[in-house]
């Protein structure tokens, strides 16, 4: 994997490194080092942070491991990250090392199922069903709703993207609408999390919608995930380590996808089962309201059961935009992630399926969704290829 050092003394040249379902929403009561080639720039760890400054890393092949670590020692080690431009967390320019700055709250949120959808054209892609926890600090006191989920993939390179979507209660009874976007350039490093919040304008806690709160995401050996966040708006960047996908790489995107497409032959139908809304209200993008999703049933050339997790992240108005998150499991076990987006008259669905699966035709960028027909508890929805 290639990580360029921008704005590292001494050097501009590439460092490389080894690589390192949901329920409804309710109230809670590495790799090896790639051999060098000979004359070739010593391929340098950024895993380490040196004690050193830069001086150059312009450097012949070391020949023995005590070289190796006084190259390392003038190897600086940037600690601010800066995102691949199709998935830059709101900060293209860089996310900073939180670390130093204050401590805004701590999030710690169980795990109900860890999934893996398996090896999609994204990456190998993970899917966690969060369950209920806390939200506790100076900016927010709050408890997360369970029914959220954490979906993250491990890029070919070893670089790792993750997007967490939850609901939460504030302790005043406001419900706040969260989405995290984070990132790291192995696994083997703690992702780096930056946070979006939507709340009520007229609330307390509308100023987390301008805050700028970058975090932490560990998890532990009995699947429970903290979020250690801080407010970073007095941070400064230093210089960045870039992180790269593939040059073949699949790019997921943080928008819904635009599209203009007419339905073509049926292919399948979905019958998903929705329980009672909850109203963040008038927020900084729009009168966000959440329908968390229950279950169902798919029917067609896809059968398959709509797992109880996800909601409808819609956003109301004169302009109605859905953004339907769930997951289906197919008869077989093979699990298909779903996001149904876009104005309500012209849905564009976006599937995420193993490339290895019985499902994986539903990769294919071709697909129209009906509006949604609503009935007793549950949405009708038919899809289509494009024509």
């Amino acid at each position: 994997m290639v990580f360029v050092c921008m704005g590292c003394e001494g050097t501009d040249e590439p460092v490389r490194e080894d690589a390192g379902v949901r329920a409804p929403m309710r109230e809670a009561g590495t790799s090896e080092q790639p051999d060098e080639e000979p004359g070739a720039e010593r391929a340098l760890d950024a895993g380490t942070r040196p004690d050193a400054s830069v001086v150059d890393a312009r450097v012949e092949p070391v020949q023995d491991a005590r070289m190796a670590e006084q190259v390392d020692a003038h190897v600086e080690d940037p600690r601010d990250w800066k995102p691949h431009a199709s998935w830059t967390c709101g900060m293209p320019e860089g996310i900073p090392e939180p670390g130093a700055a204050p401590l805004a709250f701590t999030a710690r949120f169980s795990t109900r199922a860890a999934h893996e959808v398996g090896r999609t054209p994204v990456g190998q892609r993970h899917l966690r069903e969060l369950g209920e926890g806390s939200v506790e600090g100076d900016a927010l006191e709050a408890t997360l709703l369970a029914g959220g989920f954490e979906s993250s993939v491990t890029l070919a390179n070893g670089a790792v993207e993750l997007e967490q979507v939850v609901m939460l209660r504030a302790r005043d009874g406001k419900y706040l609408y969260l989405r995290v976007c984070g990132t790291a350039p192995s696994e083997r490093e703690p992702v780096r999390v930056v946070m979006d919040f939507e709340a009520p304008n007229n609330s307390d806690h509308a100023a987390l919608q301008k805050a700028k709160l970058v975090g932490t995401r560990e998890l532990d050996a009995s699947g429970n995930v903290t979020l250690e966040v801080h407010d970073v708006a007095s941070v400064k960047l230093g210089p960045t380590l870039q992180i790269e996908n593939p040059p073949d790489a699949v790019d997921q995107t943080w928008a819904c996808k635009e599209a203009t497409r007419s339905a073509g032959e049926e292919q399948f139908r979905e019958n998903v089962a929705i329980g009672s809304s909850l109203s963040v209200g008038q927020s900084k993008n729009g009168n966000r309201n959440v329908i968390p999703i229950t279950g169902g049933r798919v029917t067609g050339r896809v059968t398959a059961d709509v797992l109880a997790h996800g909601a409808d992240f819609q956003l109301l108005g004169s302009r109605i935009v859905l953004d339907a998150r769930y997951t289906l499991k197919g008869d077989g076990g093979a699990l298909v992630l779903v996001r149904n987006c876009g104005p309500g008259s012209a849905l564009i669905p976006v599937f995420e399926a193993s490339v290895d699966g019985p499902y994986a035709f539903l990769n294919e960028d071709v697909w129209v969704s009906s509006t949604p027909g609503l009935g007793i508890g549950s949405v009708n929805i038919v899809i289509s290829r494009q024509r």
